[in-house]
This record gives C-alpha cells, sequence and structure tokens, in this order.
C-alpha cells in the first residue's frame, strides 16, 4: 500500500510545484505590470515637469516675445511699403539691427583688449621711467573711455539716422570732434614699449548697419526670386509632324502629296512612272506597322 501511494505523492508534488511556478509567474508579471505603471507615470510627470519648465523660463518667453516681434516687423514694413509706396527690406533692417548690434559687441571687446595692452605696457615701462609710465597709463585710459563714449554715442546717432526722415534732422552729427578735443597726449618714453600700434579700433554702427541691410536685402531679393521660377515651353511634335518628317507630307495616306498620285497619275512630263503607286504601297505597309 505505501508503493501504491508514492504515485499519488509525485503526481500532487508536481501538481504544487506546478501552481508554485505558476504563483510566481503571476508575481513576476504583476511585478512587471506596476513597474511599467510606476515608469509611465514618472515619465507623464517628467513631461509635464519639462513642459512647466519651458513655460516657466525666461528664456521661453524672451525667444517667443522675439518671434512674435519679428511677425509684427515684418507686418509693420508691409504696411508702410504698401500705404508709403516704398521698397524698404524689412530683411534687411533685422540684418542691419544686428550687424549694429555686433558693432557694439565689437567696441566692448575693443576697450577691455585696449586696457590689457595699456596695463601691458605701464608694466613695461614703469621700471624704464616710473613717473611717465603712470602718467600715461592714466591718460591712455581716460582716452579709451572717451573713445568708447564716442562710438557709443556715434552708434545711436547712425541707428537713429537710418529711420525715414531722421537723416535730415541728425544727419552730419557726430562725437568725433568732443573726443578729440577731450583726449590727453600721450609723452614718449626713451627705450619704452609702446603697443599702441596692437589696439583695436571702434566699430561704427552706422556702416555696419548698412552692411547688413544690404546683405539681407540681397537675400530677400533671393527668396522672392524662387517664387518667380517658370517652366520653359517644350513644343512636343504633332502626328501630322510626325508623318511631315518622314517626308510623306501632312497627310498621313501620303496619296495626295506626292507627283505621281496614288494611282500613278501624270508626272511633270505627263505619264505616270509608278511612283506613286510605290509610295503608297510603302505608306500602307509603314501604317500597318504602327497599328501593330
Amino acid at each position: 500500500k505505501a508503493i501504491a501511494v508514492i504515485p499519488t505523492i509525485i503526481a500532487l508534488w508536481a501538481q504544487v510545484t506546478a501552481l508554485y511556478a505558476q504563483a510566481v509567474a503571476a508575481i513576476g508579471s504583476a511585478w512587471a505590470t506596476f513597474t511599467l505603471t510606476a515608469a509611465t507615470i514618472a515619465d507623464i510627470y517628467a513631461t509635464e515637469g519639462l513642459t512647466a519648465a519651458l513655460y516657466a523660463c525666461p528664456l521661453t518667453w524672451i525667444a517667443g516675445a522675439v518671434m512674435f516681434l519679428v511677425i509684427v516687423f515684418y507686418l509693420a514694413v508691409a504696411a508702410i511699403n504698401y500705404f508709403a509706396d516704398t521698397s524698404i527690406s524689412a530683411t534687411g533692417i533685422i540684418f542691419g539691427v544686428f550687424a549694429w548690434l555686433f558693432a557694439c559687441i565689437q567696441n566692448m571687446i575693443a576697450f577691455a583688449w585696449n586696457s590689457f595692452l595699456i596695463f601691458a605696457q605701464f608694466l613695461a615701462n614703469v621700471f624704464v621711467d616710473p613717473l611717465t609710465a603712470a602718467q600715461n597709463f592714466f591718460a591712455m585710459m581716460w582716452n579709451n573711455i572717451v573713445q568708447l563714449v564716442a562710438a557709443a554715442v556715434n552708434n545711436i546717432i547712425g541707428l537713429i539716422s537710418k529711420i525715414p526722415g531722421m537723416d535730415k534732422v541728425v544727419g552730419g552729427i557726430s562725437a568725433d570732434g568732443i573726443a578729440s578735443s577731450l583726449t590727453i597726449d600721450i609723452q614718449p618714453i626713451a627705450g619704452g614699449v609702446d603697443l599702441s600700434g596692437y589696439q583695436m579700433s571702434y566699430a561704427n554702427g552706422g556702416d555696419w548697419f548698412d552692411t547688413g541691410y544690404g546683405m539681407g536685402d540681397a537675400l530677400e531679393q533671393k527668396i522672392g526670386n524662387l517664387g518667380n521660377f517658370s517652366i520653359p515651353d517644350i513644343t512636343m511634335p504633332t502626328y501630322e509632324n510626325e508623318w511631315g518628317n518622314l517626308g510623306l507630307g501632312s497627310d498621313k495616306s501620303g496619296a495626295g502629296t506626292d507627283s505621281g498620285g496614288a494611282g500613278g497619275g501624270s508626272s511633270s512630263s505627263g505619264k505616270g512612272d509608278g511612283s506613286g503607286k510605290k509610295t503608297a504601297d510603302n505608306t500602307g505597309r509603314m501604317a500597318d506597322n504602327r497599328s501593330l
């Protein structure tokens, strides 16, 4: 009897093992589903958080404001061109303004570079002639500041002069004369170092604006010319022209254009030589071949 019970025990053990494996698989599947759900929820929160962060970021608002202003600017320029019958390039103005800003940035870089050279020249000459080196240091720093301010004023005047009609108001005004009167002379130092030849010059914003406007205007014209592209006319041969190119005349039968005629009619000498019949036969063969 004990031996007879063993198969039953083995079968029950197999069933228990199978149920255990199914339970483990179900738990694993539930855990995977939970993990996926948690990951999905985390991804949703991350996306929402990123969206909220983008909306809250000042750079996003600045970029949106810039795009809005550019659109409004194009519409305003188009309205001015329409009502005033002018041809102002909106793209040219945008390029010109950016070129003007680059000129201002270049002037700030020039000021920093020139200040570095002035200090380097002072260190190189302070042991040669301390008093003159100190005097030249303050004089050159003052002149550098005066030149920067004069360049900034000229840039503002140059930008204002680009407004239609304002060139007659601010035309000819420049701060160069005042800057020249405020500069201080530099005393030479015998055996000293002179780095003034390595200084950067200050940019004229008005000239940079004109250059940028020309580039933008040219670009706008090229883009506008893309819409004027036209496909050249192509003349396709007609059915009659195709037969005519074969020397058979405009009639595809060829009976009415040959000198001999289809029935061997009279030629220039008054007698048919049969060439008309040969032409008609050849025409018939060609027509049969084309119909195949």
